[in-house]
């Protein structure tokens, strides 16, 4: 059996220690590397 993976950007609740990374652990999502944006970009908690 051939094992494929694919990059991906998460964002919102879903990366690690946030909410709903537990959906992406469960499908067998592996953390490659934290990224960190500019001081000016900050996330907003929807109202």
């Amino acid at each position: 059996m051939q094992t494929h993976h694919i990059d991906l950007v998460v964002v919102g609740a879903h990366p690690s220690g946030l909410p709903l990374n537990g959906e992406l652990q469960s499908l067998g999502a592996e953390l490659v590397r934290a990224n960190l944006t500019a001081p000016v970009y900050r996330r907003h908690e929807p109202v």
